[in-house]
């Protein structure tokens, strides 16, 4: 393997472990909005966080694994990579079809619209709920601060004294819209895809190598 193959096959490596830290990310952010209390029903957003936090995990050391077969072109390092990179491949698929196939916006959706409507600021469970998430997730109203009036609660604003002026301007269901939606449908959708093509690539290139070792044993 030739200077500049090797420096081309270390890049992909490297592209592959920042691909999986920013996968990584995402996918713990977008798993801890479960953690409000109004999303705690979206029962399959766990299960599609944690199987692309686990697939990004493996795929850091898969770049890991890859990195260093490259680097000391060593068989043994190349015949662990291509296994882990073809499991892991797999891994990425079906975290990649759940993240598209998922219809967890529409229930996230459905739950703000429910909540919307049972909101009555003399019920301390339901203003607890709406306290939560205004606060966590920076948002005022269901589509906007528009919706308080001008009596805003206090959790629409980041010092609790809430006026037209200070009062958040993103209504809670865009900003869920942004998690549910673009996050996990395209961004981890994405990355998921492009963690899948770079370890394809990657075990191909080490299989040729291999490919190459071995003709040349036979040759000699």
């Amino acid at each position: 393997m030739d200077h500049s193959d090797k420096a081309i096959a270390v890049a992909l490596c490297t592209i592959l472990f920042a691909f999986s830290i920013i996968e990584i990310i995402i996918a713990a952010v977008v798993y801890g909005t479960r953690s409000l209390e109004i999303f705690s029903p979206l029962n399959n957003l766990p299960e599609i966080m944690i199987l692309l936090l686990t697939s990004g995990v493996f795929a850091i050391i898969c770049s890991a694994i890859g990195g260093a077969g490259f680097v000391k072109n060593n068989k043994k390092i190349f015949l662990v990579f291509i296994a882990a990179a073809f499991a892991n491949s797999i891994l990425q698929v079906v975290g990649f079809k759940e993240a598209l196939s998922t219809d967890v916006l529409s229930e996230a959706f459905d739950l703000l619209k429910r909540l919307r409507n049972l909101y009555d600021p003399s019920e301390p469970n339901v203003q607890r709920v709406w306290d939560d998430m205004q606060e966590r997730l920076h948002c005022c109203g269901f589509f906007g601060p528009e919706e308080w009036g001008t009596n805003y609660p206090d959790s629409c604003c980041v010092d609790g004294n809430c006026s037209t002026q200070n009062a958040y301007k993103d209504g809670c269901f865009s900003v869920a819209e942004f998690y549910f939606s673009f996050l996990v449908n395209a961004v981890l959708a994405g990355f998921s895809a492009a963690i899948t093509f770079l370890q394809l690539i990657l075990g191909v290139l080490a299989y040729k190598v291999l490919r190459q070792d071995v003709n040349a044993y036979i040759r000699f």
